[in-house]
């Protein structure tokens, strides 16, 4: 394969990750099946709140959630819903009050908040994010791990060269096989978002650049 040959594959492949990472296509394939899924769940009207109840609300949510509303559907036991929705709490919930699942239950139960619908919607951002998550860690394994390694060099220096007005000069530096393995976190600094992308500072500082 001819030099010319191997920047257009590169160039391939970069342009087939950020497609299928756009925004619209996220939201299409992620995000509205989860928010019509949470809609359709019935959330009877309920005085009080109790702590039984809402164990076993977080329970039927996620169950419901999971099997309408995911891309590969998930039948979950009403054990393993429940066991879902707290660790989903935990990581929804990071306050300073003790754990996820009792600082949304707080919330649940404030008499002065429609605090269930709260807490359910929370969740329901949670499941948005981490299914977000595993579909991009996907999409780049899909695409990078069949490359040898000098199609991945190859695809780093493309990325490179196209955000060369973007970046800082210490990484622009870099030859593109130090970078090969910082595909990812590049590509998602093209997309927009910076929270990936504070990888490389960390790739930067062992480098001593």
């Amino acid at each position: 394969m001819t030099s010319s040959e191997e920047q257009q594959t590169a160039a391939i492949v970069i342009d087939e990750i950020m497609k299928r990472l756009d925004e619209q296509r996220l939201r299409q394939t992620i995000d509205d099946p989860l928010d019509a899924a949470a809609s359709s769940f019935q959330l009877e009207e309920q005085p009080n709140v109790t702590p039984g109840l809402f164990h076993w609300v977080l329970g039927d949510f996620v169950a419901h959630v999971y099997e309408s509303g995911l891309s590969l559907r998930q039948r979950l036991s009403p054990e393993q819903a429940r066991a879902e929705a707290i660790s989903l709490l935990n990581a929804a919930y990071q306050g300073v009050h003790g754990s996820g699942y009792e600082t949304a239950l707080i919330v649940a139960v404030d008499p002065a908040l429609d605090g269930m619908a709260l807490v359910l919607a929370r969740l329901t951002e949670t499941i948005k994010a981490l299914e977000r998550q595993k579909y991009t860690r996907w999409v780049f394994a899909d695409a990078l791990e069949p490359l040898d390694w000098r199609s991945r060099c190859r695809v780093a220096e493309t990325l490179l060269d196209r955000l060369s007005p973007f970046l800082p000069p210490e990484l622009l530096r870099c030859a593109a096989a130090q970078l090969a393995d910082e595909i990812p976190a590049l590509i998602t600094k093209d997309l927009g978002t910076n929270a990936p992308f504070q990888r490389l500072s960390a790739f930067l500082s062992m480098l001593g650049t």
